[in-house]
């Protein structure tokens, strides 16, 4: 059996700077832009679960082990590798991933669980599709984190060991 994935974040550790948001954007879309990070970074006060109430922090994928956004996609536009870490990407999307219609259940999923959805809409590609009546409209781009393929850009580029990468069985 394969081994396990997931990040750990200790969120008192974290000085918000930013470059885990920056590294996991020009990792995966070549730019240096938090909009396009698999990674958030929370400046203001949270409210969500797994974090300290009222402070900032990092939002991450959090790599459950039951994931509560895979079995949400009712089209199959999500897979899950042997290190339990789900796929949907832009441009490495898994197999059926253009079955994705944006209908947003994975978000929603994630949101109920977590308070926040790790999840996240591209603010740059959106991608046309036709409807089965055939009229054209844009689909939001989904994406979230992938683990770097086991070598995490975030765990890499954070000055203060704030995120960790934990393999586990």
């Amino acid at each position: 059996m394969a081994e396990k994935w997931r990040l750990e974040i200790i969120q008192g550790d974290c000085g918000i700077c930013d470059l885990c948001a920056l590294a996991c954007s020009n990792e995966k879309f070549g730019v240096m832009s938090p909009y396009l990070s698999a990674i958030r970074v929370n400046h203001r006060s949270m409210h969500t679960k797994g974090r300290a109430e009222g402070g900032p922090g990092i939002l991450p994928c959090w790599h459950c082990e039951n994931p509560p956004c895979y079995p949400a996609c009712p089209y199959e536009s999500m897979s899950i590798n042997e290190h339990n870490v789900v796929n949907i990407f832009l441009d490495k999307a898994p197999e059926g991933y253009e079955n994705c219609i944006s209908c947003m259940k994975c978000v929603k999923a994630c949101a109920t669980m977590h308070g926040e959805s790790s999840i996240f809409i591209s603010p740059h590609k959106n991608r046309p599709m036709k409807t089965k009546t055939g009229r054209e409209i844009m689909k939001y781009s989904l994406f979230k984190c992938d683990m770097c393929n086991g070598d995490p850009a975030c765990v890499k580029i954070c000055p203060r060991e704030a995120i960790k990468f934990i393999r586990y069985s």
